[in-house]
């Protein structure tokens, strides 16, 4: 799209954009470049922001001049041209910060604008697959983070967007590493590819054991490291289980962050009978908060009749 000399190249290209501008995929696109170009500060606007920048540094370094004259000087004229220079300059600092608060005002009216189509035509995408869907999500709460949230996520959405950064990306697409690029600071996360199925790397050989009875035996025996649902997909109700010994709170929400189940457990329970009777067919975020602040995350699916 951004190298004409090489659409030239590509006679498919052309039909290519006819056959996917209506579908999810053209959609999706244009979502990003709505949110892209929104983001995007004009060559003008820099231009400008630029000369204001210079201009006001040497607005300062005069206003520092007079400063030091009105500090050392005793002589009359000498201090009265300090102060009439500290006065003009103070005054030109003035203009120059009212300019910029114009400039700025007018970059966020049109971000909002931008974002705010970008919101509408990402809302209208029907997903025809997880991926897309996940892309959605992603778009979704980007969006809403910078037009409502003054740039904070909300732990549902830290939930969410945990849930998809787990994903491999082979088959979950690349909103699964935009997920992972909104989860920075506090909530930003470990993930690794490297499983079955994903992007593997070679297997470390184990050591083995022989039991009397000729069967083979790991000598290795691997932790729970994760909540665990079940069946998956479920139907009616759906088992959780967490990890053992912690007091917390269970958690299931949809992708678009609504909240449909609240459960406390404590350190007692090894799992929880999750009642999903009035919870609609669809892909949801299940959720585990432990007392001591920790948190899982898996995917459960609801399939109804």
């Amino acid at each position: 799209m951004r190298n004409l000399a090489l659409q030239d190249d590509y006679v498919e290209f052309g039909a290519f954009l006819t056959n996917e501008s209506q579908t999810s995929v053209g959609k999706l696109y244009n979502v990003e470049q709505k949110i892209s170009d929104g983001l995007a500060v004009s060559v003008n606007l820099a231009a400008q922001l630029t000369q204001l920048k210079s201009a006001e540094g040497i607005a300062i370094s005069n206003l520092l001049l007079a400063d030091s004259v009105l500090d050392i000087s005793t002589d009359a004229l000498a201090l009265a041209s300090a102060n009439n220079s500290k006065n003009v300059r103070l005054s030109e600092l003035h203009t120059l910060d009212s300019l910029y608060n114009e400039l700025n005002t007018a970059y966020q009216a049109a971000l909002m604008t931008k974002l705010q189509e970008a919101l509408a035509l990402n809302d209208a995408i029907i997903a025809s697959s997880s991926y897309e869907q996940y892309e959605k999500t992603v778009n979704e709460i980007a969006i809403r983070q910078v037009l409502y949230q003054n740039g904070e996520l909300t732990l549902a959405q830290v939930a969410i967007l945990n849930a998809i950064a787990t994903e491999c990306p082979k088959y979950a697409g690349h909103g699964v590493y935009r997920a992972r690029g909104l989860l920075n600071g506090c909530n930003e996360g470990n993930w690794s590819d490297d499983y079955t199925d994903c992007y593997p790397t070679p297997a470390l050989i184990q050591e083995q054991e022989l039991g009397n009875d000729i069967e083979e035996r790991s000598s290795i025996i691997s932790p729970l490291t994760g909540i665990l649902t079940y069946p998956n997909p479920a139907k009616d109700w759906a088992f959780v289980r967490f990890p053992l010994g912690m007091d917390g709170l269970l958690m299931l929400h949809d992708l678009k962050g609504k909240s449909w189940k609240e459960i406390q457990f404590t350190k007692g329970d090894e799992s929880n009978l999750v009642d999903l009777e009035n919870v609609p067919s669809g892909v949801y975020i299940c959720t585990v908060v432990t007392s001591n602040g920790e948190r899982q995350a898996t995917k459960l699916v609801v399939v109804k009749p």
